[in-house]
């Protein structure tokens, strides 16, 4: 996704359900690299506090799943970009990692990486505690929210909920395009 700023260059992010980042982070890394990446939301992690995500270039912030496997969040964004972690909220079931990235002429945009578990429901005061009511922000996740309007075969609860939140708050949602990074040749 790229977001257009009052002064070019624009930013480029990406999203992506890393499924265990550890066995990925050379397909990271080179996909990072080939896009020319600002910053990278990423969630299902897998991460515990002995692993380390490290990319060249690239500042680290993170959420690690405390019990149970599985899950976590993270934002790796260049260092070059202003920025700045912004605290992570009490939230009731969704996991989540937020930055600031401060834009020229005083411009802030908010980007927070989630995840939301299969088994357990979103539930609205955890939306309203990631969305920032004054500056422009991005949610980047999986939310197991499936409904027809993001191109999902089936729907669930999870789905015609975020459908009426998002309608409600006046949001767009749009689908997961992509569903792995494509593999190095070895």
């Amino acid at each position: 996704m790229n977001i257009e700023t009052n002064t070019k260059p624009t930013l480029k992010i990406a999203f992506l359900n890393a499924n265990g980042v550890d066995k990925q982070k050379l397909e990271l890394e080179a996909f990072a690299q080939h896009h020319k990446l600002d910053a990278i939301l990423l969630n299902e992690t897998h991460l515990r506090a002995g692993n380390r995500l490290k990319m060249a270039n690239y500042a680290s912030y993170r959420n690690d799943r405390q019990r149970g496997p599985g899950g976590g969040t993270a934002i790796l964004v260049k260092r070059s970009i202003n920025h700045y972690r912004n605290p992570t909220p009490t939230l009731i079931n969704l996991e989540a990692t937020t930055i600031n990235l401060e834009l020229p002429n005083n411009k802030q945009v908010i980007l927070t990486a989630v995840y939301n578990p299969p088994d357990r429901r979103i539930v609205e005061s955890d939306l309203d505690q990631i969305l920032d009511k004054t500056n422009p922000t991005i949610v980047a996740g999986d939310l197991n929210a499936k409904h027809q309007s993001w191109n999902s075969r089936t729907g669930n609860q999870n789905g015609k909920f975020l459908k009426t939140y998002a309608d409600n708050h006046r949001l767009s949602v749009w689908p997961y395009l992509a569903h792995s990074l494509p593999r190095q040749r070895k």
